[in-house]
Formats: C-alpha cells, structure tokens, sequence
C-alpha cells in the first residue's frame, strides 16, 4: 500500500483589495458588453451602404434608405461614436423608419440608439433633436421595465424619464448626492455603467464636482479635491468656461474671498495652474490664468504671499540648525514673529521668494514640485532672501547676515518682481538695489533703510516700526511680537 505524506498549506488571509480587479474586469466586461454581438458580414455591409450613399454630403437624411431592421441598427451604429455620425441627420422621419421596419424595434438597435444618445449628448445632437431622441427612446424603453431579470436594459427602463432628457446629467447628480452616492457608483444602479466614457457622462461629472465644490465646508480637505486634482478631470472640457479646472479654480478662489485660503486649496490650485506669478506669455498662464481674470490673480498673489514666508522660515530655521549659528537660532523667533504679524494684519500683498542651490535642494525633498510656488535663484552657497509688498512698501529680508531693507519704492530697473528673471546676486536685492534707487529719485526722496538684526532691546524691530509708521503704515505692534516680549517691548519703547 502507497502511502502518502499529508499535504500542508496554508489560505493567505483575504481582504477587500483582493476582489479589486475583478471588480475592475467586470466594469470593463460591462461596458463592452454594449457592443458584443453587433458586428456581424451583413451588418458590415449594410454600413458600407450607409457611407457609400452619404459620402459627399455634409448633412443628409436618410430615413428612405432605412427599409429593414438591419439598416435601421446599421444607422444606429453609425449615430454612436463614428467619424460619420455629425454627417447624419435624425429627423422625425428617420425615427419613424426605424420604428417601421420591425413590430418591436430590437433590443440592439435600441441600446446603440441610447449610446449615441449618450456619448454624443449636447456636444453632437443639437437640442431639438436631442429631445426628439430622448422622448424616442423612454417609448421603446417602457416595455423592458417590468422584464423579470435584472439588467441594465431594465435599469435603464426604470429611469429612462430621468437620464433621457435635457436635463437628465442636472437629475442624476441631484439623485446622486441625495443618496451619498460617488458617480460611478450612481451610474452603476442607474445602468449607465457600460457609458462612463461618453459627454453625457462628463457633463455629469462636471456638475457633479461644481456643485459638491460649492457646499464644501471653506478650506476643509475633501475626496473631491483629490478628483478634480487629476489631469484627465481638470483638462476636461467644461460648461461655462473652456475646462473644469478652470471653474474648479474659480470656485475655490471665489468662495475664499476675503478670507486665508487654507494650504489644501492652495495645493489644488497650484497643482492645477501653477503659479500666476509667470511672466504672461508663458504657455501655462496663457493656459490657465489669462482666463481667470486680475482680480483672482490679485487675490492669489495675496495667498501666495504667506506659503513664500513659510518656506523661507522653514529655510532660515534650517540654516540656522544645520550651520550651528547660534546667533541665528535665538533670533529665529522673533524674526518669524515679526513677519508673520505683518501677514496677520493683512499689510502684505505680494511676495517672491529667493533661495539659494542648498535650500532649494531642501524644498524639494520635502515637497512636491506641483505644492511649491515659483520662486527665484539666490547665487549663493548659504543666504536666501524674501521679498514682501508691506502697504505701499517694498521690504527685503534674509537669512545669514543679511540685514532687513526696506524700500518707499522699486526703482523702474529693478527686475525684483520680474518674472522672466530667476538668477540674483545678493547685492541686487540690497546694496545695489538702494543705489538703484538714489540714482532714479535722488537725495530729496524718502530713503530706504537698512537695519542690522541686533537681538538687545528689540533696536531691529523698533527702528522698523518707527520707520514704517513714519511713512503712513498702521502697525498692530502687539501682533509683531510675543506676549511676553511684547510686554518687555512697550517697557522699553512704549507705544
């Protein structure tokens, strides 16, 4: 007798992402499931017929030529996604033709009369015959509703009032949304699954993401933002202006309006359109931008201003660490105080950030290219510096030794907020800069100042605050500094 050794193994423990691509074939077994069997040497034929007739024309009707119920699903093929179908006209009397040929129009002709209905919709049947077509197919629908098996055919049946009418997608999405549901997964229960790559489909994506964009709580993070972040949804055509992403910017930007837009819509945006701070004719903002309007763009120079400030500070904090400067270390907080009080009170209205090899190397290990906004090149191996718009005023600050200056004006040469010019000396943003100045407006001008960090008896802050007060900016001193160094401060300096 043979005896055999027990065998030993082990099930591996089975989880949800196990049944994903089945899911994922059978979505796709699904939606080829509307063309299986249409193909066939008779049907091939009696398309070749259709085009032979109808080459030459721009737009014909041929409802005399449809005479049998493969001509008539010959036309229907051809009305779905076909470089012939803008060609063909469906008029009242091609609809007749086609009801004519047989007692009960068939199951096949009628499912490619609904994709054409629905890869084509509004942007290859004009309204009236998008109507003509619709009120056609909710006739030849009714009989498959009480069908005893489930299909999408009955599904379709079921809601045919719904999806096939002009303001079916508008239907759907309110459906959708008031039973939480994703769209794909209402397209599904709908039976519209095998058409989720047809216009009929991206307009209710549109509206979809339009309107969940809308009711967002104001800079919270949501699933849509991750959707609409994706090319092929952004780059997709939209309704009221050229693509998506252009009106899921506009909304995001409208809605944050006199507000801080959050770091996660700020993450969208970019990824979405770059930075406005381009020069002009570069392709991305003649893409993106020039649609949006100065009054966005002025905005979003504005909410650039604080993401430019935090990345320097994360720059300075880092030199400061990594070089052991013990002086820049203790200054860290107050200079970080300092600049972000004047963000606070809504003083700073443009910015650009400049940064050297060694820091930009920093940034980009710990961002990714699309969160991080344009900046300029620093030549040199440790200072990076800012630029911020304070009121009417123009104020430079920087890492390493760098001192704070602060300019009344820009001189008309200076290529500071130059977009085309990404390459600076260090003295193009100080020394030479302020005898740029001299030179343009002379001596009788108000000057700029240039004052040295000393960290005793806050000196740097006092002589920045008396100067910008001077010259007509209303300061919050209190927001400039700590509670506890702001108490030492109005000992020392008063208010």
């Amino acid at each position: 007798m043979i005896h055999f050794h027990p065998i030993s193994f082990e099930l591996p423990k089975i989880g949800e992402n196990h049944f994903s691509n089945i899911r994922l074939s059978a979505k796709r077994l699904k939606k080829r499931a509307v063309s299986v069997g249409q193909r066939s040497p008779e049907l091939d034929a009696a398309i070749e017929n259709i085009r032979t007739y109808v080459d030459g024309f721009d737009h014909i009707d041929i409802a005399d030529r449809i005479t049998n119920s493969l001509d008539a699903r010959a036309f229907a093929k051809l009305l779905s996604p076909d470089e012939l179908a803008p060609r063909l006209i469906l008029s009242e009397d091609t609809l007749q033709a086609i009801d004519s040929v047989g007692a009960v129009i068939k199951r096949q002709t009628l499912m490619l009369l609904i994709e054409g209905y629905l890869f084509r919709y509004d942007e290859g049947l004009d309204q009236e015959t998008l109507s003509r077509l619709g009120l056609f197919i909710q006739h030849k629908l009714a009989r498959f509703e009480g069908e005893a098996r489930s299909s999408d055919l009955s599904s379709l049946a079921k809601n045919r009032t719904r999806i096939f009418t002009q303001s079916g997608p508008a239907a759907i999405v309110s459906w959708s949304r008031k039973n939480a549901l994703e769209l794909d997964e209402a397209f599904g229960r709908l039976g519209l699954e095998a058409y989720c790559n047809g216009r009929y489909f991206l307009v209710c994506r549109y509206l979809y993401y339009i309107q969940e964009l809308k009711s967002l709580p104001l800079g919270q993070h949501h699933k849509v933002l991750d959707e609409v972040s994706d090319s092929a949804v952004y780059m997709a055509p939209g309704k009221e202006m050229s693509l998506i992403g252009h009106e899921v910017i506009s909304i995001l930007i409208d809605r944050a309006k006199g507000i801080d837009l959050s770091a996660e819509w700020m993450r969208v945006i970019l990824n979405i359109a770059g930075d406005p701070r381009v020069p002009e004719n570069s392709s991305n903002y003649q893409k993106w931008w020039s649609y949006l309007g100065v009054d966005r763009i002025r905005l979003m120079r504005g909410w650039l201003a604080p993401l430019d400030l935090r990345l320097f500070l994360k720059v300075l904090k880092d030199y400061g660490t990594s070089s052991g400067n013990a002086d820049l270390q203790r200054m860290y907080p107050s200079r970080k105080k300092f600049l972000e009080g004047l963000l606070d009170q809504g003083l700073v209205s443009n910015s650009r950030l400049f940064i050297n090899p060694r820091a930009e190397m920093f940034l980009k290990k710990g961002y990714k290219k699309g969160d991080l906004p344009e900046y300029a090149i620093v030549r040199d191996g440790s200072r990076s510096m800012i630029y911020l718009q304070v009121g009417s005023f123009h104020m430079i600050e920087g890492s390493h030794n760098c001192k704070l200056w602060i300019f009344p004006k820009l001189p008309e040469h200076s290529d500071i907020l130059d977009p085309k010019q990404i390459y600076f000396d260090p003295p193009e943003l100080s020394s030479k800069l302020e005898r740029m100045y001299v030179s343009e407006f002379g001596g009788s001008a108000p000057q700029p100042t240039d004052i040295v960090h000393h960290s005793s008896n806050f000196s740097w802050q006092h002589r920045a605050i008396v100067y910008l007060r001077h010259h007509g900016i209303q300061l919050d001193i209190e927001k400039l500094f700590s509670n506890q160094d702001y108490a030492r401060y109005i000992k020392l300096k008063g208010l």
